[in-house]
């Protein structure tokens, strides 16, 4: 094999590359002979094909073979050999017309672009700093109550217990209600709910109104006058 570079431009290299016939030649009657061994084809005995007969049956698609791998072998030889490291695919060009006639030596260009040398700077000069997040214990309390609540298990409350103790929905309970609300005496658009649940003495809903079910028993039916938000 013959080498001969064309082109050193910065990270841009470019090689001429000459295969000699006789090792390409050499390489197809290998392979040629192989694939006889294993053929059956009528008129022959399994294995006996001549190799006249395999080369003008096989030896077009042998060719192609034998030239891709020899180019490829080569490539990889060249660039090995002087220690390249590509950024993508070399570009190959074939300089020999008709090559899959190997009819005689095969010339092909190689060109390509290198990966630059990276020098990595020193590290051992850098210094950290660790940061500590300061969290004051009350909303560290505040987050613990949210979670709590967000996780917490609504146990039923039967009617004879709210008798007993001679009132109904009291502060931190839920009641499950339906309610409508009216404006003017007239219901208006979103403002009707089915079985919702209000913690008496909890956020979320509109001003007033949890603090108007406080004291119901199931059941009973009550007017909650509200206002609504500005907002």
């Amino acid at each position: 094999m013959q080498v001969t570079e064309t082109l050193s431009d910065g990270l841009k290299r470019g090689f001429t590359v000459v295969l000699p016939a006789a090792d390409l030649e050499t390489r197809r009657t290998e392979r040629l002979t192989s694939l006889g061994k294993t053929l059956r084809l009528p008129g022959f005995r399994p294995g006996k094909v001549p190799l006249p007969i395999v080369k003008q049956r096989y030896g077009t698609a042998v060719s192609a073979e034998v030239l891709e791998e020899s180019v490829s072998q080569a490539m990889q030889r060249v660039l090995s050999e002087r220690g390249l490291r590509p950024a993508q695919q070399p570009k190959i060009d074939m300089v020999t017309e008709n090559p899959a006639e190997m009819a005689g030596d095969l010339e092909f260009k190689i060109e390509l672009e290198l990966l630059p040398d990276i020098t990595l700077p020193d590290f051992g000069n850098i210094a950290l700093t660790r940061h500590k997040a300061e969290v004051a214990p009350d909303v560290v309390d505040q987050m613990l109550e949210r979670i709590a609540k967000s996780n917490r298990t609504l146990e039923p409350i039967e009617a004879e217990t709210l008798d007993s103790r001679g009132h109904g929905v009291a502060a931190n309970e839920v009641a499950t209600v339906d309610y409508v609300g009216k404006i003017d005496g007239e219901p208006f658009e979103g403002g009707t709910g089915t079985d919702t649940e209000v913690e008496i003495g909890g956020e979320g809903f509109i001003p007033g109104f949890a603090e108007g079910i406080e004291g119901m028993k199931p059941g009973e039916s009550r007017t909650i006058n509200v206002t609504f938000p500005a907002d």
